[in-house]
C-alpha cells in the first residue's frame, strides 16, 4: 500500500527520498543500515502509519464480549460477538482531517502513542496487539529505503485498491520499475 500511495503523492515520495539520501550520506556503498539509521527514519514512519491508516490490509477483527460492554448509547451483552472495523476509525473525518487523503505529514503533530490509540489501530490494540507490528514496520522501512534509493516506479492509472473484505488490487498492482542505482 505504501508503494501505491507514494506513486500517487510526488511530494511525499520526494521527502522520503531526501530522508534516505541523508541517511546514506557518509556511508560506504556496501555498508548496511543500522539501528541508528532506522531511528532517523521519522518521515518513513509517517508514511508507513499513513499507508496503514488509508489502506490497512486487515479491515476487521472478530471479538466476543466477555462481559457487558457499554459503548456510547449501546449495550453489548456478554457473549455477543462483535466485528470492530478498523477503517471505521481510520477513515472517520471526525478523527482525521481530510480522512480520505494520503497525507503522511498528519503524523508529525502526534506526540505520543496515547494520542493515537483510539484513532489508529492497524495492528489491533490493548492485550490483543499484534506482536510482530514493530518488526513489520522495520521491514517496510528497510524495503522503502532501498526502493526509493534504487528505483523509480509508476503504477497503472486504472488499477485502484478494492477493500472488500481485504485490500487488494483488481489487476494486482502492476508496477513499471526503472533501476537507477545509488551513486
Amino acid at each position: 500500500m505504501a508503494v501505491y500511495f507514494l506513486a500517487q503523492s510526488p511530494s511525499a515520495l520526494q521527502q522520503l527520498k531526501v530522508e534516505h539520501q541523508n541517511i546514506r550520506r557518509g556511508k560506504q556503498k556496501d555498508e548496511y543500515l543500522n539501528w541508528e539509521d532506522y531511528k532517523k527514519m521519522e518521515f518513513t514512519q509517517n508514511v508507513i502509519n499513513e499507508a496503514l491508516r488509508c489502506g490497512n490490509v486487515v479491515k476487521f477483527v472478530h471479538r466476543k464480549a466477555l462481559k457487558d460492554v457499554k459503548f456510547r448509547d449501546y449495550l453489548i451483552p456478554s457473549g455477543w460477538k462483535v466485528l470492530p472495523v478498523f477503517s471505521a476509525a481510520h477513515l472517520d473525518p471526525s478523527l482525521h482531517a481530510s480522512a480520505l487523503e494520503f497525507h503522511p505529514w498528519r503524523w508529525e503533530k502526534i506526540q505520543s502513542q496515547d494520542q493515537t490509540c483510539k484513532r489508529f489501530t492497524p495492528f489491533g490494540g490493548g492485550s490483543r496487539c499484534c506482536p510482530g507490528s514493530e518488526l513489520g514496520k522495520l521491514e517496510v522501512a528497510i524495503f522503502l529505503h532501498h526502493l526509493v534509493q534504487s528505483f523509480r516506479w509508476r503504477t497503472e492509472d486504472d488499477d485502484q485498491p478494492i477493500a472488500f473484505p481485504y485490500v487488494e488490487f483488481q489487476r494486482g498492482l502492476p508496477l513499471h520499475l526503472e533501476h537507477c542505482p545509488i551513486n
